[in-house]
């Protein structure tokens, strides 16, 4: 009975540190997939997105902030969170300057297909971190100041953000110079945030002190930031999935998500396929579903999980498949 109970905690184990790696390679599909719309989001002089002229790529229902983190400070890819949770760097950051002080330990953990596998540490020997302090009298609680801490834009993307912005329009110009904000915004900010505030996503109330991401809190900011967007990307986002696709189409910008859950019953009971009416309870009939929502731009790919029954499908548009929207819109 020892042995049987010791072999699957080390599978949860195993698991459960695979999840944590997915990340890393919907990333890698990012960087191969955008990297003209990546460098026109790159912010090399790290000014505020409000003030700055590039785009942002908008990671929605980021959690902690893992995917984010990692394209500010490894790709220079301004990159903002939009999550109701708040997010949580600090661990990143501690991982990068143990490997970095502890080359023999990153060294191991970049061979993939062991236990100890860690991607990070693969970056790491790869030099992404080289820019970055490690003095070694570091005492490990310290984070250095040379890591970027990505902006977080802290609002559900659910169909209420969506009809704010098609309110609003995307014009940038409308507000970029403005000190004011449409008061049809505000109100919508305003009981956004409060929302947000009251979700309660993980099962219980996070701390405000503990948010490490730097909050965009202002209704103007915040409106500046999305009509700033240049790509919308989901990573297993939940009930914010379809949603994705919607804001992206209003903001007339690529899509890039990785679908996972269905919330058939709680949140959305009343999705149905369009090509065949099948109620959307599951993850296949979810995948047909949004791939049937805009099927004039919609592109499938797979990321390689080491899984076989990890969620990896990829649902994404390309910047000339906005052109076939356009298109669309204008037929009688």
């Amino acid at each position: 009975m020892a042995n049987s109970s010791a072999g699957s905690e080390k599978s949860r184990s195993t698991r459960a540190y695979s999840r944590k790696n997915y990340v890393y390679k919907f990333r890698d599909f990012l960087l191969k997939t955008y990297p003209d719309i990546l460098q026109s989001c790159s912010d090399d002089n790290q000014v505020h997105v409000s003030s700055n002229d590039n785009g942002v790529l908008l990671d929605v229902a980021g959690g902690k902030g893992t995917l984010s983190w990692l394209l500010n400070n490894c790709d220079n890819v301004n990159s903002v969170v939009a999550d109701p949770r708040i997010c949580k760097f600090d661990r990143l950051g501690k991982s990068v300057l143990y490997l970095k002080q502890n080359p023999d330990v990153a060294s191991d953990r970049t061979r993939e297909g062991k236990p100890t596998y860690q991607p990070l540490a693969t970056l790491v020997v790869d030099g992404f971190f080289d820019h970055i302090n490690d003095d070694s009298s570091n005492d490990g609680c310290s984070i250095s100041s040379d890591f970027k801490k990505p902006q977080h834009l802290r609002l559900l993307v659910d169909n209420q953000l969506v009809h704010a912005m098609q309110r609003q329009g995307t014009d940038k110009a409308n507000t970029k110079n403005s000190t004011t904000s449409p008061s049809s915004w505000c109100e919508y900010f305003d009981d956004a945030s409060r929302r947000a505030r009251e979700a309660m996503p993980l099962g219980y109330r996070e701390l405000e002190d503990d948010n490490q991401g730097g909050a965009l809190d202002e209704a103007g900011e915040v409106l500046r930031t999305l009509q700033s967007v240049k790509l919308v990307v989901g990573f297993h986002p939940d009930q914010a999935t379809e949603a994705c696709i919607d804001l992206a189409m209003c903001l007339g910008v690529p899509f890039c998500i990785v679908p996972c859950c269905v919330f058939p019953s709680s949140e959305f009971p009343n999705r149905r396929v369009k090509s065949n009416g099948e109620r959307v309870n599951r993850y296949r009939s979810l995948i047909q579903y949004l791939k049937e929502k805009v099927p004039w731009c919609m592109r499938v790919a797979e990321l390689e999980f080491s899984s076989d029954t990890a969620k990896n499908i990829v649902l994404y548009s390309l910047p000339e498949d906005m052109m076939c929207k356009e298109i669309v819109d204008q037929l009688p």
